[in-house]
């Protein structure tokens, strides 16, 4: 089933003018990235020559240097509280920092973002889509691929040595996760939250032997700002 859904997909990326590599079987994985290896048959797999990754908090840092050359102003670490109006028209904004005048606003709020335009009143849902992510501590740079495994998650290695895996199916439909599939919430302890941390570890080192062993650097529980499965 994963393997016709995989395949739709490389078809609608053809479709689109993606330039893809359908890879019939764990052989040509290995050749492409024999830095991997794969568990049991593989009934298909893609590569995407053209795709790559970033850093994102070092592009973020990027571009906010940029804007502030140009002379944008950025508070961080501040609270939006208020969205204030004057004659009906967005006047101002009220946070932890201070009152600013404004003319126009943009929300970029991620999972904030529903909350924020509450106070416009405007409604917008977001589906509650929590992920565990975990960066390791640096290691020999042993691949710059990015890899996604039967959609159960993903990891890649950053040219620092730090390798990020990240579980995107999201948790199971399990009792002890009810309460984190209806909302978000924090570890409730930072035991499991080490334990979850270094169980994504091993299993990603069953694909990735270069990261076992590794030591977690930070163990992530975040939520991610997905729109409503209709």
């Amino acid at each position: 089933r994963q393997g016709d859904a995989l395949r739709a997909r490389a078809e609608m990326l053809r479709k689109i003018g993606g330039s893809l590599e359908m890879l019939p079987d764990a052989q040509a994985i290995m050749r492409m990235a024999p830095e991997v290896r794969t568990l049991g048959e593989v009934s298909a797999a893609m590569y995407l020559a053209q795709d790559g990754h970033v850093d994102p908090v070092a592009v973020t840092d990027v571009f906010a240097a940029a804007a502030r050359r140009g002379g944008a102003q950025i508070v961080e670490q501040c609270e939006v509280r208020k969205v204030e109006r004057t004659a009906g028209k967005l006047s101002g904004v009220v946070t932890s920092k201070g009152a600013f005048p404004l003319d126009q606003i943009v929300f970029v709020g991620g999972t904030d973002t529903p909350k924020l335009m509450a106070m416009v009143d405007v409604p917008f849902k977001l589906a509650n889509a929590p992920g565990l992510v975990v960066h390791t501590r640096s290691r020999p740079v042993v691949t710059r691929m990015v890899f996604e495994a039967s959609g159960e998650f993903e990891f890649k290695q950053y040219a620092d040595g730090r390798i990020l895996t990240s579980f995107t199916s999201g948790p199971p439909d399990l009792p002890q996760h009810a309460e984190i599939r209806a909302h978000p919430m924090d570890y409730p302890s930072e035991e499991l939250k080490d334990w979850h941390g270094r169980m994504l570890i091993e299993r990603t080192a069953t694909y990735l032997p270069a990261v076992a062993g590794a030591e977690p650097a930070a163990i992530l529980l975040g939520f991610r700002p997905m729109p409503p499965v209709r």
